[in-house]
C-alpha cells in the first residue's frame, strides 16, 4: 500500500469490496424480509431496486421522500444522485396474501392501493409502469 490513501489501484479494490458488502447486506434485509413475510402468512415477490431491470434509477429519489429515509435513517441523495452515507441503497418488496396467488395481479383489487407507496414512484409491485391518480 505504501504512502498513505494508497493508490488508484487499491481504492478501486477498496470500492468493488464496499459495493459488494453493501449488495450482501441488502440480500441479508431481503431474506429477512421474506421469513417475517412467511410467518405473517405472506410471500413476496423480487426485491426491486432502482436501476434493476425496468425499475428507473431516477426513482430513487421518490423511493427515500415516499419511505422518509432522510428523517428515519439519516439517508440522503445528493444532487449528483449518489447517496450519503456511500454504498446505501433502496429497494421494494411486494407482499401478497396467499389467496392470491396465481391470480393476476392488478392495483384495482390490492387491498394497500390507497396507501401504496410503490403506486406513489409511478410503479406497480406486479412490474407495470404507468401514471397513477
Amino acid at each position: 500500500v505504501g504512502r498513505a490513501g494508497g493508490d488508484g489501484g487499491d481504492r478501486a479494490v477498496a470500492d468493488a469490496c464496499a459495493g459488494g458488502l453493501g449488495e450482501s447486506a441488502a440480500d441479508h434485509v431481503n431474506a429477512a424480509s421474506v421469513a417475517a413475510a412467511r410467518e405473517e402468512g405472506l410471500y413476496t415477490d423480487d426485491r426491486l431496486s432502482p436501476g434493476m431491470g425496468d425499475f428507473p434509477l431516477d426513482t430513487r429519489s421518490q423511493c427515500v421522500f415516499y419511505t422518509q429515509s432522510e428523517k428515519r435513517l439519516g439517508l440522503k441523495l445528493g444532487k449528483d444522485g449518489v447517496f450519503e452515507p456511500r454504498y446505501s441503497t433502496v429497494g421494494v418488496i411486494g407482499l401478497y396474501d396467499p389467496s392470491h396467488k396465481g391470480r393476476k395481479r392488478a392495483c384495482g383489487r390490492c387491498k394497500y392501493r390507497s396507501y401504496c407507496s410503490i403506486r406513489a414512484i409511478g410503479m406497480t409491485c406486479h412490474g407495470g409502469k404507468g401514471s397513477f391518480k
